[in-house]
């Protein structure tokens, strides 16, 4: 990575801990420029589109960079926490499996035994 490059992405880093999100997408715009598949740069876009509460977009941009390996984890979480936004504004209009909750559509079954491995052992009083 050149000087140019590693300066962009301090830049980058910069304006996401000073919540500059809109110049966080303007300086991965002119990193995606130069690197136009460079799935990190993809992801901080993202992630200031998602922190400028565009959210639909943010879900769509991150399911297109969600497998490769490089960003799963950072945009599997961005994903969940897209989710949450839109359950909290209500505009999730397309609903990820796995991904997104389902409200009280869809409650949790009942359990009526306990689980196996989850019962409690009686204690044993010796030396007591």
């Amino acid at each position: 990575m050149s000087s140019n490059d590693s300066s962009l992405m301090a830049g980058i880093i910069y304006y996401s801990q000073e919540k500059y999100f809109h110049h966080v997408q303007q300086a991965a715009a002119v990193g995606l420029e130069k690197f136009s598949n460079d799935p990190v740069l993809k992801f901080f876009k993202a992630y200031g589109v998602l922190k400028e509460e565009h959210i639909q977009d943010a879900i769509s941009d991150l399911e297109s960079i969600r497998h490769h390996p490089d960003v799963s984890l950072c945009s599997t979480m961005a994903l969940i926490y897209a989710h949450k936004r839109c359950e909290i504004i209500g505009e999730c209009h397309h609903a990820q499996p796995g991904l997104a909750h389902q409200g009280k559509e869809s409650p949790a079954p009942e359990i009526t035994q306990p689980l196996k491995g989850c019962q409690r052992r009686p204690r044993s009083n010796s030396g007591a």
